[in-house]
């Protein structure tokens, strides 16, 4: 929401991209409505150069989404879809420096359709959480709250998964599961789960991103929302490009929750999956007084509020 803050801190160099192969800089935001000026959530909006898609993106509840010109690859017009009807616009090239370098800047188009609204009444909520060791206090916070988030922000559409991450050479790299409505079964499924294993920093989240964001048991008419709770980055020379498109494309919201232990680099990839998503970063601090030194992010001023709070708001 605040894009020229963060335009000005890649422009003037405070922060850096590539990400594991991720480049949030060139967004192209796009609103959909319809000839009155309501939103129309749930529209498909498609980034093309003259050959072929560059990115895919979904509208969320306020008509809006996100597509992106990512390494080096410029556009040509994008095409927005609702049902049976669309529409296809022309597309400004980025301004570039005196070196001819793009720069982050604010493009944005508006579309109208002739169409009505098209409403999801089911909700995906996927949890996917690094079990190793020096999450303990995170894990222990899901294991108690997760029943009363259920509780105050499901409904008899609604359902979850919880999948679990470590590394290689722990009892497991991943071990994911399908979605279900039934509470009582994720808690269990939760509750078998104890924090340990890692050892170094980067941790197998390219893995368990890959399996759980190209998982066939997302829908297509769902509203979908990943919440990936994590301290570490993944490993060095993993390329996310195609796994976030693909997020993109489906409509899934990934929430970067960054813990205690967290590091630039680890803020910068979660920056990069929310904003390559039409996420929130979502990132704990020292108030909670549990876990280690939690890192101070790079932004202006903030509010501070229960994690609770937070993913029940999100939802």
């Amino acid at each position: 929401e605040n894009w020229g803050f963060f335009s000005n801190l890649v422009n003037t160099g405070v922060i850096e991209f590539l990400s594991f192969g991720l480049d949030p800089t060139q967004r192209i935001a796009v609103t959909v409505t319809d000839n009155s000026g309501t939103p129309l959530p749930n529209a498909e909006v498609v980034l093309n150069d003259e050959a072929q898609t560059i990115w895919r993106a979904v509208t969320d509840k306020n008509g809006q989404a996100y597509v992106f010109e990512m390494n080096g690859k410029t556009s040509a017009n994008l095409t927005v879809t609702q049902g049976e009807l669309s529409q296809t616009i022309e597309i400004e090239s980025a301004s570039v420096d005196e070196q001819g370098n793009a720069l982050t800047g604010d493009r944005s188009y508006t579309v109208q359709l002739d169409a009505e609204q098209k409403l999801y009444h089911d909700t995906q909520i996927m949890f996917i959480v690094d079990t190793t060791g020096s999450m303990g206090d995170e894990m222990l916070y899901l294991q108690s709250d997760f029943s009363a988030i259920a509780e105050e922000a499901g409904n008899e559409n609604t359902m979850y998964s919880v999948n679990f991450y470590k590394d290689e050479g722990d009892v497991y790299v991943t071990n994911c599961s399908g979605f279900t409505g039934d509470v009582q079964a994720v808690r269990n499924k939760l509750n078998e789960e104890f924090a340990s294993g890692g050892g170094d920093e980067p941790e197998a989240v390219y893995e368990v991103l890959k399996e759980t964001i190209f998982s066939p048991d997302w829908k297509d008419e769902s509203v979908k929302i990943a919440f990936l709770i994590y301290d570490a980055p993944p490993h060095d020379g993993t390329d996310f490009e195609a796994i976030i498109e693909e997020a993109s494309a489906k409509g899934i919201h990934l929430i970067p929750v960054v813990s205690s232990n967290g590091s630039r680099e680890t803020e910068l990839f979660g920056r990069a999956l929310a904003i390559c998503t039409n996420g929130d970063y979502v990132f704990l601090t020292d108030d909670s007084g549990i876990g280690d030194s939690h890192l101070e992010p790079i932004i202006g001023d903030y509010e501070v509020e229960s994690l609770h709070d937070i993913i029940v708001r999100i939802i």
